[in-house]
């Protein structure tokens, strides 16, 4: 659905140069949702997952939501995305009249170097970070062979594509403790009540460095 609805606002790309300022490429996502769709009658809260990218989607996904979750990585190129996030909201908020805001700002694949531990720092006092996640390399790729989230990996034990084959790490059990106060952080961010409180369900209690 949404390869065809690039498509779509791509194909309408001259429409727009015909048109002028009666049509608004940035726009149709926005009506789709809230004004076709009327999602807001079945949804608290509706989340948006475009690629990174600066191109059509995204932009329609900064203009229908309005707020941002901005995951990036502690280095001097995530540094830097957060710099043209930041102009690219306040030049979206300028010229299209509306207020864009970022509701957390996540640092992923963190590791304990003096590089990271720079970088990290540089970017709470900048932005102020919600969360910072660990590099999971391990429990991330076998997501995949789980067909589930990082949640489902750990819970049923899956290594090497199998369940019930991996050990319980203290490591990982606290990067799902962490992914669950992001949903915390998030939801109270929207003031909603979630259908599910989430949860982490292990059942094995012996847990390894």
């Amino acid at each position: 659905m949404l390869e065809e609805f690039t498509e779509l606002l791509l194909q309408r790309e001259q429409f727009e140069e015909n048109m002028g300022d009666e049509f608004n490429r940035y726009e149709q996502l926005y009506k789709v949702l809230w004004e076709k769709n009327n999602v807001q009658k079945d949804y608290d809260v509706v989340i948006v997952d475009p690629n990174a990218r600066a191109e059509i989607m995204l932009y329609n996904a900064i203009y229908a939501t309005r707020t941002l979750v901005a995951p990036t990585k502690p280095a001097g190129k995530g540094n830097k995305s957060l710099e043209g996030l930041a102009g690219l909201l306040e030049s979206m908020s300028e010229n299209l009249g509306i207020d864009v805001g970022v509701a957390a700002v996540i640092l992923s694949g963190a590791s304990s170097t003096s590089t990271h531990k720079r970088y990290i720092d540089e970017m709470e006092e900048e932005y102020g970070v919600a969360a910072t996640v660990g590099s999971r390399e391990s429990m991330m790729d076998e997501m995949w062979d789980a067909q589930g989230t990082a949640f489902k990996v750990v819970e049923e034990g899956w290594h090497n594509g199998e369940p019930g084959a991996r050990r319980l790490r203290d490591r990982e059990v606290e990067t799902l403790e962490t992914i669950l106060e992001i949903a915390d952080y998030i939801v109270d961010e929207f003031d909603v009540e979630p259908p599910k409180e989430p949860s982490l369900n292990i059942e094995e209690t012996e847990v390894t460095s």
